[in-house]
């Protein structure tokens, strides 16, 4: 059940990093929110150290926000995700959610290169919604 409920969670996240290219607070505090009540029904009192987690993952991942590599919202995203799957399934899908947006960025590259035909002129940046690789990512750890 709690892995419908992460589902959804990426899914609107998604929507959100779409349309407004942010993710909510509004969003992670609810989500925030719905893992403490999960982990507290799942585990009691205990649940709640459980929750440490949550500052784990930002923590880990803030370099990667202060590269420029991640956004805000992405990292705290993956510390919503380490309260409902867990610390070592988050790193596994902070990897394969890497691994998919490499390997997207190389086709985007290579249309790009292919498309451009001697054209020197600098191109226009386009945004990555990595949430969307990080819901797929999730669905791999999940579910392979």
């Amino acid at each position: 059940m709690k892995e419908i409920i992460l589902g959804v969670i990426l899914i609107v996240s998604i929507v959100f990093d779409i349309k407004t290219k942010k993710v909510p607070n509004k969003l992670i505090i609810i989500a925030f929110l719905l893992g403490v009540t999960i982990k507290i029904y799942e585990k009691g009192a205990e649940g709640i150290s459980l929750c440490i987690l949550f500052v784990l993952i930002i923590a880990i991942l803030f370099p990667t926000y202060l590269l420029g590599a991640l956004g805000a919202g992405d990292v705290k995203l993956f510390g919503i995700i380490s309260m409902f799957i867990g610390f070592y399934n988050t790193l596994y899908c902070f990897l394969y959610s890497l691994i998919l947006c490499s390997i997207w960025g190389g086709f985007a590259l290579l249309y790009c290169y292919i498309n451009q035909r001697g054209n020197t002129k600098k191109g226009k940046r386009h945004k990555v919604y990595y949430t969307i690789f990080i819901f797929f990512a999730f669905l791999y750890v999940m579910y392979k």
